[in-house]
């Protein structure tokens, strides 16, 4: 994430914090990734992004009422639900992160959403995209979702993938950089 979050920084010339919400415990070790996932509770992830943006407040170049709150899987899960419950950001990104349907919840959101997921994703299908897509436009938010082809879930890892070629990957961060640019930059 910290690659991702440095590239994002230079493109857009903004401040991009990438926070540890698993508070320094780390592994590559699946079943240990998905207890971590499992076990770090939405209300602690949203007092710490809340301590986040209270520092970044602080900055004398940050600007936070262009406040973006992304993730990528667990972050995105995390950043779309801190965004409806915590803090109306000015966007939220979500990369392949459980969605959240209620549509009450999702009403509390002030910026547009951004979804990014492949089609090939077997922890969120198609199906379960299209129904949180569907939800955020009944709650009347301005979403944009994007479904790649053939990929499935983390399809987008790092950015030497951006930097390899025209891939998903590639598509997947000028994507990203276009709404961003469109809506606050």
């Amino acid at each position: 994430m910290v690659g991702k979050a440095q590239a994002l920084a230079e493109e857009l010339g903004a401040l991009v914090i990438a926070p540890d919400t698993y508070r320094g415990d780390w592994t590559k070790f699946i079943p240990k990734a998905i207890f971590l996932a499992l076990s770090t509770p939405q209300e602690r992830v949203n007092d710490d992004l809340d301590s986040v943006v209270a520092w970044a407040s602080q900055q004398p170049d940050a600007d936070i009422t262009r406040l973006v709150v992304m993730g990528f899987c667990y972050g995105g899960g995390k950043a779309i639900r801190y965004s409806a419950t915590r803090r109306n950001p000015a966007a939220t990104v979500v990369f392949y992160g459980s969605p959240l349907t209620d549509v009450d919840v999702l009403a509390r959101l002030k910026g547009p959403v951004l979804l990014i997921y492949g089609d090939r994703d077997a922890q969120f299908p198609p199906a379960k995209v299209h129904a949180f897509r569907d939800a955020l436009v009944k709650a009347g938010i301005d979403v944009k979702q994007s479904m790649f082809p053939g990929q499935g879930h983390a399809f987008f890892r790092n950015m030497a993938q951006v930097e390899a070629g025209s891939g998903p990957q590639r598509q997947a961060w000028s994507e990203l950089l276009a709404f961003l640019r469109e809506r606050l930059f």
